[in-house]
């Protein structure tokens, strides 16, 4: 694992660190003197996912045509308020990604679609200016850590060796017959718009940064990385914070 790597799964920890004592202080009534610091709610949204998706040396480093494709997230969040204008917001999401990836032009031509589900825990830093009393703008970034829970993989075309892209439910791993690895790392980059500090309407783009193409799979691309646009909607319960700074 590269350093970066390491860096965004270290800002992760201490993301969700933050956010599990904040909650326990919470619960004690530390923090009822200025309204509910700690609150969550349920998220849902349309995905609108792809594929950075470049063959191998072997077959000359060609990177495929990705068309996007659609799917959903649905989950929970937890909203640490820090300020009356700044939280850290995380959570656990289920969330489908994938592509179709083409290839043309050559004797061997074929549509693959990869759709690979997956549990999402990310730790974002949000700001929320203010615009008029009871609505924000907001906008914000942060680390995401994400493991497979399956997928399919659906194929039209012409078979390569060894049947590697015939259909079947895609497998994670780092070995010979893997299609992906189990474990993607990426950022989160999102903004939109808050209605009475309990509703917030946005859109998100989650920017993949690990290679998930399998080492030992030679028939395997040479890089593979989740791309992901979202339009989301997410309901705090609870009291909304008091202003403070």
């Amino acid at each position: 694992m590269t350093n970066l790597y390491r860096k965004l799964v270290l800002l992760l920890l201490f993301g969700l660190f933050i956010t599990s004592i904040s909650y326990g202080q919470y619960r004690y009534g530390r923090y009822r003197r200025v309204g509910n610091k700690m609150r969550f709610g349920l998220k849902g949204g349309l995905n609108i996912s792809g594929l950075k998706y470049v063959l191998s040396d072997r077959t000359g480093g060609t990177t495929l045509k990705s068309r996007p494709i659609g799917s959903f997230q649905v989950g929970v969040v937890a909203d640490l308020s820090a300020t009356s204008w700044m939280s850290l917001q995380s959570g656990i999401t289920v969330s489908g990604k994938g592509a179709k990836i083409k290839q043309k032009g050559s004797g061997d031509e074929f549509t693959y679609k990869m759709h690979p589900w997956y549990l999402e825990i990310p730790a974002e830093l949000i700001f929320k200016p203010r615009i008029n009393y009871g609505s924000n703008f907001y906008f914000g970034a942060g680390p995401y850590i994400a493991f497979a829970l399956g997928g399919k993989g659906d194929y039209d075309g012409s078979t390569g060796p060894d049947d590697y892209f015939s259909d079947h439910s895609l497998n994670f791993g780092n070995g010979a017959n893997k299609d992906m690895r189990m474990i993607d790392l990426g950022v989160n980059i999102l903004a939109g718009c808050v209605f009475n500090q309990n509703l917030m309407l946005g859109a998100q783009y989650g920017l993949g940064l690990r290679n998930l193409a399998p080492k030992k799979n030679e028939e395997a691309p040479g890089i593979l990385k989740n791309r992901n646009f979202s339009l989301t909607l997410t309901i705090l319960f609870g009291r909304k914070p008091l202003p403070y700074y």
